[in-house]
């Protein structure tokens, strides 16, 4: 697999100054929730700090912060209109960042299988 390049970026955690390595789609998904909430990137970042458990790195809270943030934003017709259910069609697109691959559960042909 590739190395991922992370970038450090400055925060503010209360009157705290820290800094965060994060992959480039993270922050833009991190700016992007910003923008959508009216708010600083700081503001966000000061918000999961003090609701994550102590156990949990402050860049894993965030990682797993974005991600509840747009799957909850996620609907049905949202998931059509963005064409999912071909995942096989998305891996192999030149925008996918992870290597290519093959895997026997994943088919071009096939619709989604049933469990």
């Amino acid at each position: 697999m590739e190395k991922t390049d992370l970038i450090c970026k400055n925060i503010r955690i209360g009157t705290h100054r820290t800094s965060m390595r994060l992959e480039n789609e993270i922050w833009s998904a991190l700016e992007e929730i910003a923008h959508r909430e009216h708010c600083k990137m700081n503001a966000i970042c000061d918000l999961v700090n003090h609701n994550r458990p102590r156990e949990l790195s402050l860049t894993a809270a965030v990682r797993l912060f974005i991600i509840t943030y747009f799957r909850k934003a996620a609907t049905e017709e949202g998931h059509f209109r963005a064409g999912h259910g071909k995942l096989a069609t998305l891996l192999n697109t030149p925008s996918n960042p992870l290597p290519a691959t093959t895997h026997p559960e994943i088919s071009m042909q096939d619709g989604p299988r049933a469990e």
